[in-house]
């Protein structure tokens, strides 16, 4: 599993990537492929953090499966809200106020995955080595 979880991290990346670039050349942005852009990301978070729920309670890694159970609770609903909030409307209404928020996002997620390969998958790679 921790390898699929890395190339799942990878996906996650990209995909936020893509929707980073679909919305870089603000004002000339094409909708169409920064929605699909916006869809796909979340779908892929949405697999990814319900995969990630469902190992980590397999897991049971004491204090660390709770702080990274709730972390990813938090991660899922600011990303929710931002999905919500974000209609294609307000999008354009206020581009730049929607790619602050998306960066931020992006960053939180990056500092998530980052946080994961260091001290989440460890344990996870000790425990499977042992077994």
């Amino acid at each position: 599993m921790p390898s699929r979880v890395r190339h799942q991290h990878e996906e996650l990346q990209s995909a936020m990537d893509r929707v980073t670039a679909a919305v870089s050349g603000w004002p000339d942005v094409d909708m169409g492929n920064f929605l699909r852009a916006r869809m796909k990301f979340a779908k892929t978070v949405k697999t990814y953090l319900g995969e990630e729920q469902n190992y980590l309670n397999r897991q049971a890694l004491a204090p660390l499966h709770a702080e990274a159970i709730a972390d990813l609770q938090t991660l899922l609903s600011d990303y929710s809200a931002l999905v919500t909030r974000w209609t294609p409307e307000l999008i354009q209404a206020d581009w730049p106020g929607y790619i602050d928020t998306l960066r931020t996002f992006g960053r939180r997620l990056t500092a998530r995955l980052a946080w994961e390969d260091e001290e989440v998958l460890p344990p996870v790679h000790g425990r499977l080595a042992a077994a």
